[in-house]
């Protein structure tokens, strides 16, 4: 086993190269997705308005996301230029990180090998690489709600050790935090049900309440922030008409119509080989 300093190098050396192979030609093809060209004009009126907050397309109001992602693609602007490079560059970033963080916690499991194994697997999928290489938030949004998820499970296993965890909790509230100001409260729903489905079958060690309320406070804080700040300066109307629109986003089928299989079949396919096999595993009986 690979000692931590060796473990952190792989990691961070396999993350770089990722970035930088996602990076190359991702600003060749022109914003061709409708969400890719709102979610650009977003970020370039904002640097037009000089105001963070500002979230408006023709000077209308915009409810649909909130303000992360288009953040990071202001900051790419202000140094990169308007283009479309610098328009997809964060989710290069967001992939370097992810499959870093893939090797380094593979290495601790099964060597570096195996690690570096997780990290290329991941982009042999056709999805990931695809959303990768676009400017759409879904990879920012896997990214937070994967290092929620992974911390949680972290925090686990410092408690089965001897340890409070409380570190690795704080990480994963501030990441679940930061997937909300990226996506919306799918940011917390969505890993918030894989947990609590995992404790249903999992019970050791047990769900500490006090806990699991801190952590969900610490989580909200970071959203909450935001649409503090929004409030002083467009009034409480705009954070009352923005929790409407994502409340009915959470609650209807809104751009994304299908039936209610259709993520796990886009899983299977669009993650072949690697997809297949780990929803096949998943889907396995469970033993009595």
């Amino acid at each position: 086993m690979p000692s931590f300093l060796g473990r952190l190098k792989g990691s961070l050396g396999m993350g770089l190269l990722a970035g930088l192979w996602l990076w190359v030609g991702q600003g060749i093809p022109y914003l061709f997705d409708w969400d890719e060209l709102i979610y650009a004009s977003l970020a370039r009126q904002m640097l037009a308005s000089g105001d963070p907050l500002s979230l408006a397309i023709n000077g209308e109001p915009f409810f649909e996301k909130p303000p992360l992602f288009f953040w990071l693609q202001a900051l790419s602007m202000a140094v990169l230029g308007m283009n479309e490079g610098a328009a997809r560059l964060p989710n290069a970033f967001a992939g370097g990180i992810t499959v870093a963080l893939l090797v380094g916690w593979g290495s601790c499991l099964g060597g570096m090998g195996f690690g570096c194994l997780w990290g290329i697997l991941l982009l042999t999928g056709y999805l990931p690489l695809f959303f990768y290489k676009t400017g759409l938030i879904d990879p920012l949004l896997n990214l937070g709600m994967g290092v929620g998820l992974g911390s949680l499970w972290a925090a686990e296993e410092a408690w089965r050790a001897g340890y409070s965890g409380r570190r690795w909790r704080a990480v994963g509230a501030l990441a679940l935090g930061l997937a909300v100001l990226a996506k919306g409260p799918v940011g917390l729903v969505l890993p918030l049900a894989i947990w609590i489905l995992y404790k249903l079958w999992q019970r050791d060690p047990p769900l500490r309440w006090g806990e699991s309320l801190v952590f969900l406070s610490l989580a909200v804080a970071v959203p909450l922030t935001w649409l503090a700040l929004e409030g002083v300066q467009r009034g409480p109307e705009w954070v009352e008409e923005f929790g409407r629109y994502q409340w009915r986003i959470l609650t209807s089928s809104d751009g994304h119509p299908g039936p209610v299989y259709f993520h796990l079949l886009a899983f299977a396919l669009g993650c072949f080989p690697w997809g297949s096999l780990a929803l096949a595993e998943i889907l396995q009986p469970i033993p009595r």
